[in-house]
């Protein structure tokens, strides 16, 4: 098991995210497999998959690539954004901004397959596999 993942980056339109990915050590990736990006939550950045890309890694038959990038204001990635409108919702578009432009750059930058024609034993396609912590924050509970 990995301690500190190798992480690299993608230069999106207005950031920068810093990523890991099962596919980076392999000397010759699979040519078909599917593609599952993992999304951290709050408390934690994109090592927390690290078992995840360490235990693909170990096989490259798996036809699975797992890619997760650091959300904003965590290891290389770009500096958060202030909330400036109630209820974050600035902030909100911004990180599913983030996402989608992620997810473009794994589609166009590092070319995963597409979803396979109906009836091909081919591998592809893209998974979202999101990680979320959440905190009661109810005055009336403690």
């Amino acid at each position: 098991m990995s301690d500190s993942p190798a992480f690299h980056t993608a230069s999106l339109t207005s950031n920068t995210l810093s990523y890991i990915d099962s596919f980076s050590t392999l000397p010759t990736p699979p040519t078909s497999y599917t593609t599952v990006i993992g999304l951290h939550g709050i408390g934690f950045n994109s090592a927390a998959w690290t078992p995840i890309v360490d235990e693909l890694a170990l096989d490259p038959t798996t036809p699975i690539r797992f890619i997760a990038y650091n959300q904003r204001d965590y290891r290389g990635s770009s500096p958060k954004v202030a909330a400036e409108l109630p209820g974050a919702v600035d902030v909100t578009e911004v990180y599913l901004n983030d996402l989608l432009e992620f997810i473009e750059f794994v589609v166009k930058e590092l070319k995963v397959p597409g979803v396979p024609s109906s009836g091909s034993s081919a591998a592809g396609g893209i998974t979202l596999l999101v990680s979320a912590f959440f905190f009661n924050f109810s005055p009336t509970r403690r």
